[in-house]
């Protein structure tokens, strides 16, 4: 039995292999614990993605079988299209979604009480992964898969929902933002919101990740290529959002002022 859901955004099969951990404690970052405990990914990437035990070929087999799967499911009459793409809550003021990693944090309530009431004072409704997400029920469960996939369908609700997302695009686990934050970042690129990114430090990739520079082709300690498009993160946000320096707290003036233009 292949389990099925369609999201009408995402338009392609995606699968990660590799080998998987599962109830290992390991400390995370900046000396805290763990913050996904008995998952082997965040939850915005476990209840979106099929996950394969192995390598390569294993996950292509598993690809291909799901496909053939999914063949036969469509010529079922049970075969239906999925509208979540709706908003479930609106506003007379412009709403935003908050995207960071301190969602994980034990303070997290408290902190996002302060950036929601800043935000208020602003003329904006802010919403957090702190937040249940209106149309979306809380399950009672201890399967923490079940747990995942609940808590990102009202992450991905929240995104939905928001005329703009303001995301933390600092440095999360080595040198690259939270997935969670990513996952929510491409979902709101693709359903036209307006995005806003805020990071520590503004200077290009190449300045922040250690490399060996322009004569090996700013090769890091992997091999890989560090980016050399003077972005301060990615391409993908760096394109796609307006990125500001500073913390949260000293962006949302300059962010509100320009969601009321």
């Amino acid at each position: 039995m292949v389990l099925h859901w369609e999201i009408q955004w995402l338009t392609t099969v995606i699968t990660m292999y590799g080998k998987i951990f599962r109830k290992l404690r390991l400390q995370g970052p900046h000396g805290k614990e763990a913050p996904y405990k008995d998952l082997p990914f965040s939850p915005c990437i476990i209840a979106s993605t099929k996950i394969a035990e192995g390598d390569y070929g294993d996950c292509l087999k598993m690809l291909m079988t799901d496909i053939e799967e999914e063949k036969k499911y469509k010529g079922l009459r049970g075969y239906s299209v999925d509208y979540t793409a709706a908003k479930t809550y609106k506003s007379d003021r412009p709403v935003v979604y908050l995207a960071g990693p301190e969602r994980y944090d034990k303070d997290a309530k408290e902190l996002y009480k302060k950036r929601k009431e800043l935000c208020a004072s602003y003329g904006l409704q802010a919403f957090t992964p702190a937040d249940w997400a209106e149309g979306v029920e809380k399950m009672d469960t201890d399967c923490p898969y079940t747990a995942a996939a609940n808590q990102f369908d009202s992450w991905q609700q929240h995104v939905r929902n928001c005329d703009a997302i303001i995301a933390d695009l600092n440095d999360y686990r080595g040198y690259e933002c939270s997935n969670d934050v990513a996952f929510e970042c491409g979902m709101a690129f693709q359903l036209g919101k307006k995005m806003y990114g805020y990071v520590d430090d503004i200077r290009p990739a190449k300045e922040k990740v250690p490399n060996l520079g322009p004569e090996h082709e700013y090769r890091d300690m992997t091999g890989a290529n560090v980016e050399d498009f003077n972005y301060p993160v990615n391409l993908m946000f760096s394109c796609s959002m307006d990125i500001r320096e500073g913390k949260f707290e000293e962006v949302i003036k300059e962010i509100a002022k320009d969601l009321y233009k």
